[in-house]
């Protein structure tokens, strides 16, 4: 396994083809009194999309994701 860790950005637009290891950290940013299920449909939206993008370019990638509502989104993915 490589030994090269790299930090991305949404706007890098995924310049992790040849990534072993993707850390998945996407969603809105919670409102003061909302919960984190509260940013629920918000987030699924943006996993949907993230996941499709990965899939397309690091199809052989492992797959970390520790997005809120994690259980949730995780699922999604």
């Amino acid at each position: 396994m490589r030994q090269h860790i790299k930090s991305l950005r949404r706007s890098d637009r995924f310049k992790n083809a040849d990534s072993d290891i993707i850390v998945v950290t996407v969603g809105v940013q919670q409102k003061q009194g909302q919960t984190r299920l509260d940013t629920l449909s918000d987030n699924a939206e943006i996993m949907r999309s993230t996941m499709k993008e990965l899939d397309r370019v690091a199809p052989n990638s492992i797959v970390l994701i520790v997005s809120n509502p994690v259980d949730v989104l995780t699922r999604i993915a």
